[in-house]
């Protein structure tokens, strides 16, 4: 998120901040490969994190910029 314009940054972290509320925002979309992780879209960002809902504990993997599915490929297993 460094690289991301301020304004950006500030949105991208009330969309962060956002899950606290709702883990399962309209937009997030699971992953077919990974278990209990998920894809936000934000504008032209793409969050994906990972949810443990028992401990309601959401774990940030990747943010970037939207590319092809190439972003969302190569992400650490929960255990790595």
């Amino acid at each position: 998120m460094r690289c991301a314009r301020a304004f950006y940054r500030s949105a991208l972290k009330r969309h962060v901040e956002g899950l606290a509320e709702n883990l399962f925002p309209g937009e997030a979309e699971p992953l077919r490969d990974y278990p209990d992780t998920y894809r936000s879209r934000f504008r032209d960002w793409r969050l994906v994190y990972r949810v443990n809902s028992a401990d309601r504990v959401v774990t940030i993997v990747r943010v970037g910029l939207k590319g092809g599915p190439e972003f969302c490929e190569g992400l650490p297993t929960p255990d790595a």
